[in-house]
């Protein structure tokens, strides 16, 4: 609103979010669920367009995946950290243990909450991060705790043959790893099975294997598999 617009019009003081995600219809469905308690700000579908909506864009807290294109969650969250130090992250994700998470939380995320949560619990995780607390979702006593894929130094830093893998060919190898066959991968990653095919062929190439099983073997020794 300009300066001088309906002066008499009342100023929201609803807490300004902003959401970025690839997936237009699940950023869709995040501000149906969002605007009745806040004022969606600005949307982002790549990481480079979230770090110039932070610099531009009035907000309170940063709703992100963390598998976007050109930059990374993870990567636009180390960008807009070193502008603003104070700023509030929380993170959308599909996975409670993978090592990006890890590396996102690092960055100075202050917690995750799971595509798959209720309404409820997502704005308990934001409420959460607006007051400076930390986020992670429940964990029933049936459920098993919570395990990161890897070590605290993960394998991408010790192995050069993982750092040349992106994050999205990481997420595949990983989930190659896990038995998850090429439908299941690209019904969780929420892409095409012709895209899985060509991210997988991509992590054969650079990894010089030459079958699903050496690739499976190699995500073993490097430990990105979940198991």
């Amino acid at each position: 609103m300009s300066p001088g617009a309906a002066s008499g019009a009342q100023i929201s003081q609803k807490p300004r979010v902003l959401i970025a995600d690839d997936h237009a219809v699940l950023v869709d469905g995040l501000r149906k669920v969002l605007e009745p308690v806040f004022d969606v700000a600005g949307v982002a579908f790549d990481g480079k367009q979230l770090v110039e909506a932070a610099r531009n864009i009035r907000h309170d807290i940063i709703l992100t995946d963390i598998s976007m294109p050109v930059l990374t969650g993870t990567e636009a969250i180390r960008l807009i950290m070193k502008e603003f130090p104070d700023e509030k992250f929380l993170i959308l994700t599909m996975y409670p243990n993978c090592s990006f998470l890890d590396d996102a939380m690092r960055a100075g995320a202050r917690g995750y909450v799971m595509k798959n949560a209720d309404a409820s619990e997502l704005m308990a995780a934001m409420n959460a991060v607006l007051r400076g607390e930390t986020y992670t979702p429940p964990v029933s006593q049936e459920a098993e705790p919570i395990k990161p894929v890897v070590p605290s130094v993960p394998s991408s830093r010790s192995n050069p043959m993982v750092r040349r893998l992106t994050p999205r060919q990481r997420e595949v190898l990983q989930l190659i790893a896990d038995g998850k066959q090429n439908k299941e991968i690209a019904e969780l990653l929420r892409i095409s099975a012709r895209t899985v095919e060509f991210h997988k062929a991509e992590v054969i190439s650079k990894l010089h294997v030459g079958t699903t099983a050496a690739l499976i073997r190699f995500a073993l020794e490097n430990k990105l598999s979940s198991k």
